[in-house]
């Protein structure tokens, strides 16, 4: 709720579609979770019937189709803000080469800005392989016979999401690894 009302989500980004982005992210989150939740307690405990005439299975599908928008807004953000960022390097190695010889501390800083470029780049693209491993699962648990007729058999929804944990531990190791 609070990336959505103060924009907590939006970082430092100068192109404004990233901030938009966010906030459609943000606003996805803060449907998607309710509805998860509503739809497990329908599943775990029917007997209790805690909501009357509510389909679990319904609820989830909404709830995926807030999460599909969030993957997407994620994935678009992440291609922009890379974008953004190829510029910024851009920028740093053409001051480089127009300023000709630099101290060592100016050369320093500027070598030790486009690795952190290029490591942020990085980490956005393992962000938008996850996103494309996200998309059909959720594409397919989005649907209102989800559970009946899945447009993606179970084997590959769950293999789908076990190579996004696996590139999603990859991208924390990686993110816990100081630039030297």
């Amino acid at each position: 709720i609070e990336a959505a009302m103060k924009g907590t989500w939006e970082g430092n980004w100068k192109d404004t579609r990233i901030k938009k982005l966010s906030h459609v992210m943000a606003w996805s989150m803060i449907f998607y979770h309710p509805l998860e939740h509503i739809a497990f307690l329908q599943w775990q405990m029917p007997k209790l019937k805690l909501f009357k005439n509510v389909d679990g299975n319904k609820l989830s599908a909404w709830s995926c189709r807030f999460w599909l928008v969030f993957i997407v807004s994620d994935w678009i953000s992440s291609y922009l803000k890379n974008c953004e960022l190829r510029e910024q390097k851009e920028r740093i190695l053409m001051s480089q080469g127009a300023q000709g010889e630099n101290s060592e501390g100016e050369e320093l800083e500027s070598t030790l800005a486009v690795r952190d470029i290029d490591k942020t780049i990085y980490m956005n693209k393992l962000q938008i392989i996850r996103c494309a491993l996200f998309s059909a699962p959720c594409f397919t648990w989005s649907l209102d016979e989800w559970t009946t007729n899945p447009w993606l058999s179970e084997n590959k929804a769950n293999g789908l999401m076990l190579t996004e944990a696996i590139v999603c531990i990859y991208q924390s190791l990686l993110s816990l690894k100081r630039i030297d």
